[in-house]
């Protein structure tokens, strides 16, 4: 064993901070780990910063941490080793949402049971990166190919590509053209359930603004349930649609705008949880009492939900399932399945304040 001397105390700092992640439920914060940690909050926010640079940790929009792809790409490879088991490629869209990391993360879990080994990237909202990053996993020899796709349309060169290489290539999170198959959360489904609940909040309708999101057939389907919701009950008006690229800074931008220009907007409609948690922002600031109903089901989502909004519901996803559901859905098309149905409608449902203690967010 080493002695003190051979010790790198910030490699040292790095692992027990790691540590504390991987153990901590909820997702911890600066405070929390620096609490654990017996560490100044300052000394713990750089190296959760250093972190976050290497992909060893994603921060979510609500402040908190939790392990990022890197650490899962470096465990499938030290239990399978280069050269074992077929190998997987999964491109995401950003490093900056931790449902990506947990689609991540279920995805490296369910490789490694079926004996596979998985590599990861995040295409940072990019389709061309996105599609550079199919084709390198194609090229490395990748036998499956899950994408959670920036945009849907835009894959189609990079699809062909790997089919013509033999290569099954799946999207999560939503479809994407020319992929042998899709695993997506009933999208529809979802925008129907916050449409039924604004209804039920608004029996007389109300003046709505929706803030959407980047070109995904996942995000249109939300918004596609949401209108059918509202126009069979009559009396609402989409006075706002705005478009962002699912951020929380895009949604606070676009929501700032949107109450500058109708402050007597009655409830927002946003695409996914961060964008609602920037739109929350923007109605704090403004003093707006507007509700927020958002999709994911995120921890952050619910715990507005719980501390009384503006945040007043969600549509859950559940992205620990699609990673996991993506590749052994892949493995089947790769086996030589041949499913009736090529895309897979993982179930959702609407949390609010009446059933958010009963739900173990993301």
């Amino acid at each position: 064993m080493a002695d003190d001397r051979s010790r790198v105390p910030a490699l040292e700092r790095a692992a027990r901070l790691l540590e504390a992640v991987a153990a901590t439920r909820p997702a911890p914060g600066v405070s929390e780990l620096a609490r654990q940690l017996g560490m100044p909050k300052s000394s713990v926010h750089n190296l959760c910063a250093s972190l976050v640079d290497e992909r060893m940790l994603l921060r979510g929009v609500d402040g908190t941490f939790r392990l990022g792809p890197r650490v899962y790409e470096l465990g499938s490879l030290a239990a399978h080793g280069e050269q074992s088991g077929p190998l997987i490629g999964i491109s995401v869209q950003n490093d900056d949402n931790p449902f990506f990391a947990a689609e991540i993360a279920a995805a490296a879990e369910e490789a490694q049971r079926a004996g596979a080994r998985l590599v990861s990237a995040q295409a940072a909202r990019d389709s061309r990166v996105q599609a550079h990053q199919i084709r390198e996993f194609v090229d490395a020899g990748a036998r499956l190919v899950l994408a959670d796709p920036v945009d849907s349309q835009a894959l189609v060169d990079a699809a062909d590509y790997a089919r013509s290489q033999g290569t099954t290539i799946v999207a999560i999170n939503g479809a994407a053209t020319n992929f042998d198959g899709a695993v997506t959360t009933d999208n529809t489904r979802a925008g129907i359930l916050a449409g039924e609940y604004l209804a039920r909040r608004f029996p007389a309708g109300a003046r709505i603004a929706v803030i959407d999101g980047t070109p995904v057939t996942a995000i249109a389907d939300r918004i596609d349930g949401l209108r059918r919701a509202l126009s069979e009950r009559g009396g609402f008006e989409i006075v706002a649609h705005a478009v962002g690229d699912n951020s929380s800074t895009q949604g606070y931008r676009l929501a700032t705008d949107i109450l500058t220009r109708h402050p007597d907007i009655d409830a927002f409609f946003t695409i996914n949880d961060p964008t609602a948690s920037g739109v929350s922002r923007a109605c704090r600031e403004a003093g707006a009492s507007a509700p927020i109903i958002g999709v994911d089901g995120s921890s952050a989502a619910v715990g507005e939900i719980l501390d009384g909004g503006p945040i007043v519901a969600t549509a859950t996803q559940d992205p620990a399932a699609l990673g996991r559901t993506g590749v052994s859905f892949g493995l089947q098309l790769l086996g030589g399945a041949r499913p009736r149905h090529r895309t897979v409608l993982l179930p959702t449902r609407l949390i609010t304040a009446s059933d958010a203690t009963d739900y173990a967010p993301w």
